[in-house]
């Protein structure tokens, strides 16, 4: 999971991540890295800048198709900044 690193993640983190959240997840994480890297893409470029919270709390969003999360986000643009603050106001947008 190095590729975690270009979103500012270090080793420890990405092994705070590992020992965290399920194998499941875990493997999810390798095996659809293309996947997993575009919805990272995507929600730095919308501003949401707490990405070690989001892969360690919210693994639920990597099984999502890309296209489904930019619907979540679509009419709720203010949700960024509560997302920032709180992991868990991703539930006002259904993860």
């Amino acid at each position: 999971m190095d590729y975690f690193k270009k979103y500012g993640l270090n080793e420890e983190d990405i092994n705070e991540i590992e020992n965290y959240i399920e194998d499941d997840d875990i493997n999810n994480y390798y095996v659809n890295e293309l996947e997993i890297i575009q919805i990272l893409d995507y929600l730095t470029e919308i501003g949401l800048n707490n990405i070690k919270d989001i892969l360690k709390y919210k693994t639920n969003i990597f099984y999502e198709k890309l296209n489904n999360i930019k619907k979540s986000f679509e009419d709720r643009k203010d949700v960024v900044k509560l997302i920032n603050e709180d992991i868990t106001n991703f539930e006002l947008i259904g993860y």
